[in-house]
């Protein structure tokens, strides 16, 4: 029934009462993963009717046909599902659907995607992304002996709340990054149209320096900014940019480097900039990059961004911190994040009055579900990630159920 004893049972809950279809883009999908209960061979960049992937799947029902597929290698890549009569468009050749594009085949069908890594082992894990955009409403849950393990769900699944927060996020861009008659809502990281930063940025002008402090990981192997650093650094806010000056410490040294990042606002108003959390900043006074960079500084980087799209620098909620009262912009970076793990409600709404003051998009999407990425640094503080290993390895699961709910829009 399965390509190999570490494949594990995806069924698709299909309960929007229209024809589905779903296709496996892009990353690496491996040999011998098979669909309709072993029955049909799949293949990446090929899209399958929902309806042809029928079949038995015992650990969810003995008696009930579920469309479903056994994976074990499908690794860094999408599980796209689409409205539809047919599957998505020009599929093949690293081609993936590009939401704000006018011109691109699939613009006017509806669609969504899970975000997959796919081991056969205890890593297996996905998310659901509506940082490019939000359109189907999808939710995903992992199932042992009955019983619900884990889940990546919207707080209110009625079809008129999912609708009501598509048409709130349309408003947010004035109608601009608005699809048709709502396929899509494209997000702020793609397109213009969504409030900028502006005015945070000439409050954060007024306000103490932000603290910039925490510790960077590294990567495996990682020598010079891409092995483990301490950093500590404040952030002031000037007149057209963002200077970060303190030092990093690399893991094990006593001797702290100087370090001075530079951002703009001019990069950080664009699409890539705090939306897209994709500037081009300035190391040492150095080349300006194209972008994030894997390393120490890109870390420190991506903190002021989490933390502007969440609004914590400058914030005045009150927290408690050591037994002591104290703002939430006073502390360093690594501190708000620990305190919005435990209190989520410090975030956005929770930390700034104002709602020029963080990312009212992410905002949006974390207030029907605080599962989903809504931002690219989400998982700063949100847990967006949802595994489900093998049956028979630690935490396994019977199976894995992606949900595709109705989507009803207020009249």
């Amino acid at each position: 029934m399965t390509s190999t004893s570490n494949a594990v049972p995806i069924v698709f809950e299909n309960l929007s009462k229209q024809d589905v279809w779903v296709q496996f883009l892009n990353g690496s999908f491996g040999p011998g993963q098979l669909g309709g209960s072993g029955t049909v061979p799949l293949s990446g960049n090929t899209g399958y009717a929902l309806s042809a992937l029928e079949g038995i799947v015992p650990a969810y029902s003995a008696t009930q046909k579920i469309p479903n597929v056994f994976l074990d290698d499908f690794t860094n890549g999408r599980i796209y599902l689409n409205f539809g009569s047919s599957g998505l468009s020009g599929l093949g050749n690293g081609y993936q659907p590009a939401p704000q594009n006018p011109s691109d085949a699939n613009y006017n069908t509806s669609y969504a995607y899970l975000e997959t890594n796919i081991f056969g082992n205890t890593q297996n894990n996905l998310d659901i992304s509506d940082i490019d955009f939000a359109s189907m409403a999808l939710e995903a849950s992992t199932w042992r002996s009955g019983k619900q393990v884990g889940a990546l769900k919207f707080n209110d699944s009625k079809p008129g709340a999912i609708g009501a927060n598509m048409e709130a996020l349309g408003t947010l861009s004035g109608g601009t990054a608005v699809v048709g008659n709502y396929v899509r809502v494209i997000g702020p990281g793609l397109t213009s149209g969504y409030p900028n930063w502006s005015a945070y940025f000439t409050f954060l002008a007024s306000q103490a320096p932000t603290k910039i402090a925490g510790y960077y990981g590294g990567q495996a192997g990682g020598s010079g900014p891409t092995s483990a650093h301490h950093y500590a650094l404040t952030a002031s806010f000037g007149s057209a940019d963002v200077t970060l000056t303190g030092s990093i410490t690399k893991a094990g040294s006593r001797t702290p480097e100087a370090t001075t990042i530079v951002i703009t606002y001019a990069n950080l108003n664009q699409p890539t900039g705090v939306y897209g959390c994709n500037p081009s900043y300035t190391v040492n006074g150095g080349t300006p990059t194209a972008g994030i960079v894997n390393d120490v500084y890109g870390w420190i980087v991506g903190d002021l961004l989490a933390g502007l799209s969440y609004g914590f620098p400058g914030s005045t909620t009150q927290v408690t911190v050591d037994g002591k009262s104290t703002a939430l912009g006073d502390v360093s970076s690594t501190t708000w994040f620990e305190l919005a793990k435990s209190t989520p409600s410090l975030m956005f709404a929770g930390a700034q009055s104002n709602s020029a003051y963080y990312n009212q998009y992410a905002a949006q999407i974390a207030a029907i579900s605080g599962d989903f990425y809504g931002f690219p640094f989400s998982d700063r503080v949100q847990q967006p990630l949802l595994y489900f290993p093998p049956l028979g390895q630690s935490g396994g699961v019977d199976y894995l159920k992606i949900t595709i709910l109705p989507v009803a829009y207020p009249a």
